[in-house]
């Protein structure tokens, strides 16, 4: 067994070592495959032909299934390990879907070019998802960070911010996910934990945004009060404040709560 395939009767067979290297057939039938109520060892037995790709040769299929022994079963679970126990990413592996035969473009990797208006739609309904569990919540957090392009969009010019979509209208999204709840259970999976992925970042990259305290509660809702109070002399009004990039707001918030809670440890000393 190798860390990116096996030799069987002298034969090497490559496995993709991350979700970088998966066809987007594949990756979607893999989160399509997490996404599902199936037992744990159901999904790893599911996940294994998808990553050697044995529905494109039945031949190859059937040698799978005649030729490959029970120990070495095992060996290929373990090649769907980096799939289960790391379905987080922060690079957009969907960077387009089609829905209705309509092209939505993505944000970039690291959300870097969304909004803070964008972020806090995109985060009430992520956590408000994971609470319930109510479909609708993801499909408004698809509609929320993907849209169509700019039809004005020129990735070469001058004033360009480099963002392909049209510009963020929370008004649009309600009727929007509507249209996105056909989307593939394995797309909305996949846009699910790119996000997941990215907040976890973010957590990591501004922790002190993210300090929790006995008195200090972080709460998705309290982004709308973040949102009023960054408003100001920095980032203008509350309007242009909302269509400011996110790491910028991120970036001096966390120094103000760095600078915070930094006051008041001392005050306590």
């Amino acid at each position: 067994m190798e860390d990116n395939g096996f030799y069987l009767e002298g034969k090497f067979y490559p496995c993709p070592k991350n979700y970088q290297e998966l066809t987007r057939d594949q990756l979607i039938k893999i989160y399509e495959l997490l996404m599902s109520e199936a037992p744990y060892t159901d999904v790893v037995v599911a996940i294994i032909p998808v990553l050697f790709r044995l529905h494109m040769n039945l031949e190859l299929l059937r040698f799978f299934m005649t030729k490959v022994t029970p120990v070495e079963w095992v060996d290929l679970a373990l090649l769907t390990d980096p799939f289960i126990q790391n379905p987080e990413s922060c690079i957009n592996l969907l960077p387009t879907v089609c829905v209705d035969e309509k092209q939505f473009v993505g944000p970039a990797d690291t959300l870097a070019n969304l909004s803070f208006a964008e972020f806090i739609n995109a985060d009430t309904h992520f956590l408000r998802f994971l609470q319930t569990q109510d479909e609708s919540h993801l499909n408004a957090l698809c509609a929320t960070l993907y849209r169509p392009q700019r039809e004005d969009f020129n990735p070469d010019a001058p004033d360009t911010n480099g963002d392909p979509r049209e510009v963020f209208n929370d008004n649009l999204v309600a009727t929007r996910a509507q249209t996105f709840a056909t989307l593939l259970k394995g797309e909305k999976a996949a846009i699910l934990y790119f996000f997941m992925g990215c907040r976890n970042e973010i957590e990591k990259q501004y922790p002190w945004i993210f300090k929790k305290t006995d008195e200090e509660k972080t709460e998705s809702e309290g982004w709308v009060g973040v949102w009023l109070q960054m408003a100001g002399n920095k980032f203008g009004d509350a309007e242009k404040t909302a269509n400011t990039n996110l790491h910028w707001i991120l970036t001096e918030l966390n120094i103000m709560m760095r600078n915070y809670f930094e006051t008041k440890s001392k005050t306590q000393q």
